[in-house]
């Protein structure tokens, strides 16, 4: 029984050590932030039909929920008009549901002192070719 318990306990310490490493890694690796930055560019470029700059993003762990903060983001339509503008926003990632569904899956959205180019036509008011 004493064995069963140190075993435990040392595979405990291992499973910390290294998740430990994971965070450092993350934290710390520019390749990391690298990839973060395609994805996101990639999947606003994507979703909204817009051409987006990035200015740099860092990652960091708050426990074991994973954040990512993303400075001086632009939308650029096709004619070069600028229509979002973002200096600061945040990302919180749902860690758990994030490993069950192999997807990031995000779970608050903070973007700070937003700029968003909104046109006015007599039948309403359009975001990128787009009625609200």
């Amino acid at each position: 029984m004493h064995y069963t318990i140190r075993i435990f306990l040392n595979v405990i310490l291992i499973f910390f050590l290294l998740f430990s490493l994971v965070i450092a890694y993350s934290e710390y690796s520019p390749s990391v932030n690298k990839k973060i930055s395609i994805a996101v560019k990639k999947e606003l470029d994507n979703t909204l039909g817009v051409e987006t700059n990035i200015g740099t993003i860092t990652f960091k762990w708050i426990g074991l929920s994973p954040r990512v903060y993303i400075q001086n983001v632009s939308m650029e339509d096709n004619d070069k008009n600028t229509v979002l503008v973002i200096p600061s926003s945040e990302l919180h990632i749902n860690l758990y549901q994030t490993l069950e569904q192999q997807a990031i899956s995000v779970d608050k959205i903070i973007i700070n002192d937003t700029e968003l180019n909104l046109k006015y036509k007599n039948d309403g008011v359009f975001f990128h070719k787009r009625c609200l």
